[in-house]
């Protein structure tokens, strides 16, 4: 296709809608380790999908943890990963530092 438009000298241009604007980025709450959070709001804020978010809180058996109890899971579950027969939700590098920049000392 691009030859054919080489041959017969085609110009193309593309306009950019300039008025749409690109989603803020929301901003990481921070929570010290003891603080109970509701893992419904938290876990969307660390990039989890809803299915994902509700993978993690039925394998956490409930809906307001410590942030304590949240990192031991996903610790666990990350540990879990390095097994073949693992089908639990994937913890990636970008929940991990989500996760750090939620805890405040």
């Amino acid at each position: 296709m691009n030859r054919i438009i080489l041959e017969h000298g085609v110009k193309t241009s593309v306009k950019i809608d300039t008025s749409v604007q690109q989603p803020v980025p929301q901003a990481i709450p921070t929570f010290r380790l003891t603080d109970e959070i509701n893992l419904y709001e938290v876990l969307p804020i660390l990039g989890f999908t809803i299915q994902e978010s509700t993978e993690l809180i039925h394998g956490l058996d409930k809906s307001q943890a410590t942030l304590q109890e949240l990192v031991e899971y996903i610790a666990d579950q990350r540990r879990q990963q390095q097994y073949n027969d693992y089908t639990g939700v994937a913890i990636t590098p970008e929940h991990i530092t989500a996760l750090k920049n939620m805890i405040r000392l």
